[in-house]
């Protein structure tokens, strides 16, 4: 892929020309890049005891496909914010509040569970992870049913 996800899917993102057919290519990437992360988790999550070098590497990079997808959101956001409408305005808005809300869970999650808290109360961070991941889906859906029709109509 030539994306900047499919050269190294944790990379920071470079600037770019903000191209709707691109950044709608390199969002779907980014979604796919997170989902796979929290994948891996959600397996390793499953298992009856921690493993603490897996969970460390899956929640590291978890973090990096989330900063990536972050980063790119704001992207998108300077995109399509003067283009749009005003009821696409405030989908906009929603979404950055909401991604604001999910920077601030995802922070207090990796606080309060640190290493050796997880070791302590593997059953708890189980519980707290499969929560935060599905928060994080909730988001990347309203993400996909709010930005991908307004990408592909800014490339049509």
């Amino acid at each position: 892929m030539s994306t900047a996800f499919g050269q190294d899917a944790l990379s920071p993102l470079r600037e770019r020309p903000a191209a709707s057919n691109s950044l709608l290519g390199e969002l779907r990437e980014a979604h796919e890049v997170l989902i796979a992360a929290m994948n891996v988790m959600d397996r390793l999550t499953r298992q009856s005891e921690a493993d603490p070098s897996c969970f460390a590497n899956a929640r590291w990079r978890i973090s990096q496909a989330s900063l990536a997808r972050r980063t790119l959101w704001s992207v998108i956001f300077r995109h399509l914010l003067p283009q749009a409408n005003p009821k696409e305005v405030v989908e906009l808005e929603r979404l950055a509040t909401a991604d604001r809300e999910m920077l601030r869970h995802s922070a207090n999650h990796i606080f309060m569970w640190l290493p050796s808290k997880i070791g302590a109360d593997w059953k708890g961070y189980c519980e707290a992870s499969l929560a935060i991941r599905w928060r994080m889906k909730a988001c990347l859906g309203a993400e996909r049913r709010i930005l991908y029709p307004l990408l592909e109509r800014d490339a049509g």
